[in-house]
């Protein structure tokens, strides 16, 4: 007989360490530890082309725990792939449009490309396109044309930049700006905030569109199964997926596995690398 069931304990949350899900005399950390699979990027290095490219090909992976904010993540695996590839551009969702990424890539003469990211404010109220940085005064103008200028530099390398409160307090339009108690408005602007201009006039560049929505079509398949993985399971499972692409790129090609019978060369140093343990 069906029953109304308890939705009193959806709404708990609970953390968990991936480390400790995978005990340590498992097997898959004795194949982490001693089995080096280095030799895929030469096998793959020259199918990733332009042409090739659609097929999307897991060249790298990191794993952390959930909490961790995507941009607070991509160093790890920025360094993983630099040491491995030469790089040229690097197409990124919203989570990594950062100005400390996009200042860092420029650094390195890349060409990072970004989707728009929505502004985050209240809704009704003014964005923060609406306020015009004067870059020659180094201050904002205000929609009323008024003037939020310097103050200071915050430890998080954002320039402040305070209205006066007298303007705010006869202005119209203030219920559209702030709601702060001292009747002043506030806008930040990052020391890398040009790098994130860059970012911007790149999107709007002719044919970089069209790259952002291979990205979604290649890439993001291949994150949603991953995510649905341990720890430890991870690499095995972006292995089958080059696996089971390798094999469709195979019967296009009609390369009668000649591919394949290079990996299975490298199938002997495996063998010997675990009967040493």
């Amino acid at each position: 007989m069906l029953k109304k069931q308890d939705m009193s304990k959806r709404n708990q949350i609970g953390f968990y360490s991936l480390e400790d899900l995978v005990s340590q005399e498992h097997f898959l950390r004795d194949i982490d530890k001693y089995v080096d699979f280095s030799f895929i990027y030469q096998l793959v290095e020259d199918k990733y082309d332009q042409s090739n490219g659609r097929h999307g090909w897991v060249l790298g992976y990191t794993t952390h725990p959930g909490n961790q904010h995507d941009s607070r993540t991509f160093i790890s695996i920025y360094n993983k792939l630099k040491s491995h590839f030469t790089l040229n551009k690097l197409v990124m969702d919203a989570g990594y449009k950062t100005p400390g990424i996009a200042h860092l890539l420029f650094q390195d003469n890349l060409t990072s490309i970004f989707p728009y990211k929505r502004p985050m404010t209240k809704k009704g109220f003014f964005k923060k396109y609406d306020y015009v940085y004067d870059e020659y005064y180094n201050q904002y103008i205000c929609p009323n044309m008024k003037t939020l200028t310097y103050t200071t530099t915050n430890r998080d390398g954002y320039r402040e930049y305070k209205s006066n409160p007298h303007d705010c307090m006869t202005c119209s339009l203030i219920n559209k700006c702030t709601q702060s108690k001292d009747k002043r408005k506030q806008v930040q602007r990052h020391l890398w905030e040009d790098d994130m201009e860059r970012c911007e006039d790149i999107r709007h560049s002719i044919g970089m569109k069209s790259i952002y929505n291979n990205r979604k079509q290649t890439i993001e398949r291949l994150f949603g199964t991953g995510k649905e993985k341990m720890h430890m399971k991870i690499g095995l499972t972006f292995a089958c997926l080059n696996i089971k692409k390798l094999a469709k790129v195979l019967k296009l090609r009609d390369l009668e596995g000649s591919i394949f019978l290079s990996i299975f060369n490298y199938l002997p140093t495996l063998i010997i690398g675990l009967s040493s343990l």
